[in-house]
């Protein structure tokens, strides 16, 4: 019961207290795949910690000491596992099921809605104009990637008038650090976490951050090829293109936060301190997993 108590407490520090920390590290926006490392393993660990707690209510000597041994009972005749048991099971089950099902939901969601518009595509696309690039006949600039099996970048004719060579190449680096890093898949885990505990701030903070960390991800590659000034400029650019709400633009998000952050680059996170973020982003996920296999 004591670990129970403690994993309560634990839980309730990183829904709350978690999303406070990010919102005032200094250090997310100078390196974010270390913040989106960071925030998962909050995400994760929280889950974790809400199903352990359960755990210890059916089983206090741990999950794999107890659990097995109550299923047994229950299956081997009606009755034979306490109602007391049972229910913190069958409420562990019926959580991990919701989340399985937001996650599910997400992925299922966006997938739908790429397929619809890549059939647009296929329509009224054009792939003759540029070699690996679809090229959609509309005044806006805009540049955006479908990930997925509908996998392909898009550009808009109004993009090709305003960009030149260079700044084309900057933007569709940008889409290809999106297909190449899966970041759908990210970002499908942060909204599915957000819609399964919305009241959560922790699940709020993670899916209204993540969007942003995983643009200046994709910035940070394709910036680290063709340049920060040149990237920017072509950012500016294409900031006021439309795009579907399951693709992944570049001039999408915080673009304004994003150009002045390439414009004005802040002094890179060292080593020592990824490595120790990374660490802690480890024993976060650790942490309850441990306290399920048997501490008291």
């Amino acid at each position: 019961m004591t670990a129970a108590i403690l994993l309560v407490a634990y839980a309730t520090a990183v829904a709350c207290s978690g999303p406070r920390l990010m919102r005032y590290a200094d250090w997310t926006h100078r390196t974010p795949r270390v913040g989106l490392a960071l925030w998962g393993a909050l995400a994760l660990s929280f889950v974790l910690a809400v199903v352990s707690v359960l755990v210890h209510l059916a089983a206090p000597t741990g999950w794999f000491a107890d659990c097995a041994g109550v299923v047994a009972a229950a299956l081997a005749e009606p009755g034979g596992a306490d109602l007391r048991v049972a229910a913190p099971v069958a409420a562990a089950v019926g959580l991990l099921a919701h989340v399985a099902a937001e996650v599910g939901a997400a992925f299922v969601g966006a997938a739908r809605e790429r397929r619809r518009h890549a059939d647009t595509l296929t329509l009224v696309g054009d792939t003759r104009i540029r070699p690996g690039l679809t090229v959609l006949t509309h005044a806006s600039p805009a540049v955006y990637c479908l990930p997925g099996r509908t996998r392909r970048i898009v550009v808009t004719s109004g993009a090709l008038e305003l960009l030149d060579a260079q700044a084309l190449a900057a933007v569709v680096a940008h889409e290809h650090a999106h297909l190449c890093g899966r970041h759908h898949v990210l970002l499908g885990l942060a909204e599915a976490f957000g819609r399964a505990f919305p009241r959560v701030p922790l699940a709020a903070g993670f899916a209204a951050d993540a969007p942003l960390l995983v643009e200046m991800t994709a910035d940070d590659k394709a910036a680290r090829a063709h340049g920060r000034h040149i990237l920017a400029a072509a950012l500016y650019t294409v900031a006021a293109g439309n795009a579907p709400r399951a693709a992944l633009a570049a001039g999408r998000d915080d673009v304004l936060l994003r150009i002045t952050r390439l414009l004005r680059p802040a002094e890179p996170v060292g080593r020592g301190r990824r490595t120790a973020v990374l660490t802690l982003a480890g024993m976060l996920v650790l942490l309850p997993v441990v306290s399920a296999c048997g501490v008291r």
